[in-house]
């Protein structure tokens, strides 16, 4: 998660977190994904994002940590719990 901060960023694979997610902090403002719809996409920080950086890797660690699926329970935490902005 770390490598979130650095210029290069990281690889969507590497976080290990929904696309949907990723998608949200594009369509924030927070994160460009090159190419968004591929699992090999590089997530890099926005200027806006490099502001929130704690707050953005915070929301991609709940979420990767997140049970998924229908085990995961009303209490399950989603994209929106964690909401930077």
């Amino acid at each position: 998660m770390m490598g979130l901060r650095v210029r290069e960023g990281v690889i969507a694979d590497e976080v290990e977190c929904p696309q949907s997610a990723v998608l949200d902090l594009v369509d924030r403002g927070l994160v460009e994904a090159e190419p968004a719809h591929e699992p090999s996409a590089r997530i890099v920080l926005t200027r806006r994002g490099r502001l929130l950086a704690d707050a953005v890797a915070r929301e991609l660690a709940v979420i990767s940590e997140a049970p998924s699926g229908p085990d995961a329970g009303p209490d399950a935490p989603t994209a929106k719990q964690a909401d930077p902005t």
